[in-house]
Formats: C-alpha cells, structure tokens, sequence
C-alpha cells in the first residue's frame, strides 16, 4: 500500500461483487492487493476501510468474482459481469471482454458485452441494452449465472 503521507483513494478502484469463502453470501468491495501466498482473492469492503486502510478484508471464491460495469439497469440496479439481464424479453449475459470487437466496434465501452443466452443473434455492447435506442430503459437484471434467474421476471 502506499506509503507517504497522501491518502489513497479506493473510490478510484474498480467495484467487484464476489460470494464470500465462508457463508458463500455476496459481497461488494475493492480487491485488496497484498500479496497472498496461497492465491486467495480478498475484498475490501466499502464498510472495511478506517483511517484509509482495510481493516479486515474478506477472502472470497475466485470464480464468483464479477466486476462492476458501471451501468445501472431500469431499477437502478447495479450491473456486473454475469448477470443475466431481460431486454424486451431477450435474454442476455454480461461478459467482460476487453478484447473483443463487437458490431465493429474494437474494445466496445468499458468492455462489456452481452451474449444472447439462446445464441440466435451476435453479441453486441452493453450499452446497446440498457440505452438502446429508446429513451426509456428497459432493461432489468432477472439473475446472474450463479444464482440463477429470478423466476418471477419469466411469468408473463
């Protein structure tokens, strides 16, 4: 961590949510980057920081680490790499890919894309589902691919 005097900002870092080693519950935070001799991820928790150091960061499943795309959907709710998103019906998922060019777009906005879940169409940026071309947002987050779908959306 930085040394000298100036305070660093964890407000500056990105925003991850990962599912906790212990109680496999969400959490949200910041990776803490000490090292680890065993490999383990860490997160600081937004609650977690005093006197601008992590007091206890929280060791979560590497394969449950989703990171923040810094989008909302309708309901204000945040969306992260995995979530599964309903988009006039569609279904679709959230895929960090900084590599990829979408639509022939090289590294699309923040580099997250959507793959449709029934693979009929190409993928496309994320943006294009939440802002669209409609001035009313009508994308909503059902589930992520951990979890699952939340049921309730599917019901007509």
């Amino acid at each position: 961590m930085n040394d000298s005097n100036e305070k660093f900002d964890w407000a500056q870092k990105p925003l991850y949510r990962a599912k906790t080693a212990r109680y496999c519950e969400w959490e949200l935070g910041y990776l803490y980057d000490e090292e680890d001799k065993d490999n383990e991820i860490f997160l600081v928790t937004q609650y977690s920081v005093q006197n601008n150091k992590p007091i206890q960061p929280v060791r979560v499943l590497r394969r449950t680490l989703c990171k923040y795309s810094g989008i909302e959907d309708k309901n204000l709710t945040m969306i992260f790499e995995g979530d599964i998103l309903s988009h006039f019906g569609d279904l679709v998922v959230v895929v960090n890919d900084e590599a990829t060019e979408v639509g022939g777009i090289r590294n699309p906005p923040r580099g997250f894309i959507c793959y449709y879940l029934d693979g009929a169409y190409p993928v496309y940026p994320l943006e294009y589902f939440v802002y669209g071309d409609t001035e009313e947002i009508q994308t909503v987050v059902i589930g992520n691919i951990y979890d699952g779908i939340d049921t309730m959306f599917l019901r007509g």
